[in-house]
């Protein structure tokens, strides 16, 4: 039977030695790497008369207006702590004003008010985190830690380590047992769950799901 788990396992904050800031390196290229594929998908498909006309609450008004106020809500998904989120966001916040400022260039009464009002929103992917259809653009640059159970898919017995692409973790386990900072016991009990899906994977459980559409898709390499 498939198993749930809500356990919480929260990353090194601060910026010392082992913290997160030190040792996501890789996942900064990772979000910098996405950011002209984000400008081109907010340049393109981005309605901003429709996100004015449809959202809620306080960000984008009209002088002198009775028109309500709105509010462009935007979510990053993909990171726990340190400034990878703020990358992430400041590259949808850029292209999502330039877009807003040549949507209303005849418009001298529109203004934007202020930049942006900034939550951590407290809680877990198992449950609902945001009220329905109050987000616009999502971030997420990893999806596994949406899971709370593992994917019947997922073959009994399978070996992910098997794969070529875990060369480097193997090189990296080899290496500490010889400087004697880790014991062989300690190597078998560490357990890093990762499952790489392939882009037609990936795609196939996109449609599946319904909730989305893939508008553009493309592999980056990273190094």
């Amino acid at each position: 039977m498939a198993s749930i788990s809500t356990e919480s396992h929260p990353m090194t904050g601060g910026n010392g030695q082992y913290s997160y800031t030190r040792n996501s390196t890789l996942l900064k290229k990772g979000v910098e790497s996405l950011k002209a594929l984000i400008e081109g998908a907010i340049q393109e498909k981005l309605d901003m008369k429709e996100v004015i006309s449809s959202s809620p609450s306080k960000v984008f008004t009209i002088a002198d207006s009775s028109s309500p106020s709105k509010v462009f809500t935007i979510a990053d998904l993909g990171y726990s702590i340190g400034p990878n989120t703020f990358i992430a966001v400041q590259n949808i916040i850029e292209p999502v004003k330039l877009k807003y400022k040549s949507t209303f260039q005849d418009e001298d009464d529109l203004q934007f008010q202020g930049r942006y009002f900034a939550a951590g929103i407290p809680g877990q992917f198992q449950g609902r985190l945001f009220p329905k259809a109050s987000l616009h653009p999502v971030h997420s640059s990893y999806a596994l830690h949406w899971l709370s159970r593992t994917p019947k898919e997922l073959e009994t017995g399978l070996l992910p380590s098997d794969c070529v692409c875990y060369a480097l973790t193997d090189l990296l386990e080899a290496s500490l047992l010889d400087m004697g900072l880790v014991s062989q016991a300690q190597i078998k009990s560490f357990d890093l769950p990762t499952y790489q899906a392939t882009p037609q994977e990936l795609g196939a459980l996109i449609k599946r799901n319904g909730c989305f559409s893939i508008e553009r898709s493309s592999a980056s390499l990273l190094g």
